[in-house]
């Protein structure tokens, strides 16, 4: 968190989001830190590139458009 806190008041923290099962990649606007919120850059669309490069990815693999060892298994 000291980074993060560093960063965000320098203006050099520029995307968060998290990465979970049900929603894949979801962005982070805000972070409450010691009764303040850190804001991060609002995004056209929510997401930014590196959190949209990364949700593509992943769609792209669980869709199969991309193969990814291991990843999946056909079922018989």
């Amino acid at each position: 968190m000291h980074d993060i806190t560093t960063w965000s008041a320098e203006n050099k923290l520029l995307e968060a989001f998290c990465v979970g099962t049900a929603v894949i990649v979801v962005p982070v606007r805000r972070i409450g830190w010691q009764s303040r919120d850190l804001m991060l850059p609002d995004y056209d669309g929510g997401m930014g590139p590196i959190a949209k490069a990364l949700r593509k990815r992943i769609v792209d693999i669980q869709e199969g458009r991309i193969e990814w060892d291991g990843w999946s298994v056909t079922c018989q």
